[in-house]
């Protein structure tokens, strides 16, 4: 037998088994240990004999209070109340009288606008005023001259009716025979007749008096309507010299000498001294949240205020919607177009158990959290949560105000400490 065929027939050496049997017995000693330093590490952490280091682990105290849902809102101030003033009719800016920022009180010129047509225009009602209050003059006259002719007419009338009744009462008074009788019934038909003729007379007076006044009547409703014409077309020649309607701040005047007006144009805003208003953007997610009344605190440049929603846009427009904050207190030092942050309350509970939201704990839900102990240690119990209010979530049951919890250990504590101090 050669030495190649001993060497392939002879068995496998045993060292090679021994090999493999020490590598694993050493991976499973290496696996137990580390199964043996999680479970240790976990019962270190939940067992009540357990100390907690408060270098490595985030521990809250559970507070009782009030639990705030706010909405922060960027925005300015605003004046309350702004005047705008713009043109009633087309015409050339003449000349400027104010410049912006001036300060303008009641009356005072801000510019000059020309317009000839509507200066004639003017001329033109007031002549043809004039001339219908004249036609009215007359009309009022000959009706008044009717009135006293047909007094004049009805006044004979009545006079001979008198006339006629003596006589006819004379005739029957007298003797049969005195009299021929044919005389006494023509007396009694003349003044039944005289009676028929005064009616007739009372009627057409009352006609005539009618259509006279009629006539009047329209002759004054074209006067009066005239004057309305003169008043407004005065309101229009008198809007072409531009004053301040109140007393306030000059803002805007878009306007320049010789510049051509059409009808409409913004000639000046005014703002009103005094009250100011914060208009913020709010963010859409909250527009159904949003209602007036609701209480906000302000912050304008380092100044803090108060207030509460006045107003609220009908519509959100570019993700956000607009409202307007009226301030409960506004110091002199504020002005018009100051940027404001503002946090806007959407709900409160007050007199409630809170503290910081655990890390994946939700609103409404149980978790199992570790409250310290009197002596260091860290005891296992079960929370029930309520809503959430920003980092701040209510305690239902559980835990009582005062009691302190292990939230996160070591890097989680490291990151949610940066997490709040940026907020």
């Amino acid at each position: 037998m050669t030495e190649k065929q001993w060497n392939m027939d002879r068995p496998v050496a045993k060292p090679r088994r021994w090999r493999q049997r020490v590598y694993w017995s050493l991976a499973l000693l290496l696996a137990g240990a580390a199964v043996l330093f999680a479970i240790t590490s976990d019962t270190a952490l939940l067992s009540p004999s357990s100390a907690v280091a408060g270098d490595t682990m985030w521990v809250e105290e559970v507070q009782r209070g009030s639990l705030v849902w706010e909405v922060s809102a960027a925005g300015s101030l605003r004046p309350a109340n702004t005047r705008v003033i713009s043109a009633l009719v087309a015409g050339s800016v003449v000349e400027k009288h104010r410049e912006v920022g001036d300060e303008l009180e009641s009356g005072t010129p801000i510019a000059t606008v020309d317009n000839v047509t509507e200066r004639r225009r003017l001329l033109e009602l007031e002549q043809d005023l004039k001339v219908a209050q004249a036609a009215l003059s007359e009309l009022r006259r000959e009706l008044q001259s009717s009135e006293l002719e047909q007094q004049k007419v009805r006044h004979e009338m009545v006079l001979e009716l008198r006339d006629a009744r003596r006589r006819a009462e004379a005739n029957e008074a007298l003797p049969v025979g005195v009299m021929p009788e044919i005389e006494v019934i023509r007396l009694a038909e003349r003044a039944e007749a005289l009676e028929t003729l005064l009616e007739v007379e009372d009627r057409r007076a009352q006609a005539v008096a009618g259509s006279a006044l009629a006539r009047v009547e329209q002759q004054q409703a074209r006067v009066e309507q005239l004057e309305k014409l003169k008043g407004f077309q005065q309101q229009v020649v008198d809007s072409l010299s531009v004053v301040s309607p109140v007393r306030g701040v000059l803002k805007n005047l878009p306007i320049e000498t010789g510049q051509w007006l059409t009808e409409g144009t913004v000639l000046a805003e005014i703002v009103e001294p005094g009250e100011l208003v914060a208009r913020l953007r709010v963010p859409e997610s909250a527009a159904a949240s949003l209602r007036i009344g609701l209480p906000a605190r302000l912050n304008a440049r380092g100044i803090d205020l108060g207030g509460r929603v006045k107003r609220i846009d009908p519509a959100v427009s570019g993700g956000t919607i607009t409202l307007d904050v009226e301030l409960t207190s506004a110091p002199d030092t504020l002005r018009a177009d100051l940027s404001v942050q503002g946090f806007i309350e959407l709900d409160r509970l007050d007199d409630v158990v809170h503290m910081a939201r655990p890390v994946g704990v939700a609103a409404h839900s149980e978790a199992r959290m570790s409250r310290v102990t009197d002596n260091g240690r860290a005891e296992p119990v079960s929370v029930s949560f309520g809503p959430s209010a920003g980092d701040r979530i209510q305690v239902l049951r559980g835990l009582d105000a005062g009691d302190r919890v292990v939230l996160s250990t070591s890097e989680d504590s490291l990151k949610r400490s940066n997490l709040v101090s940026a907020r």
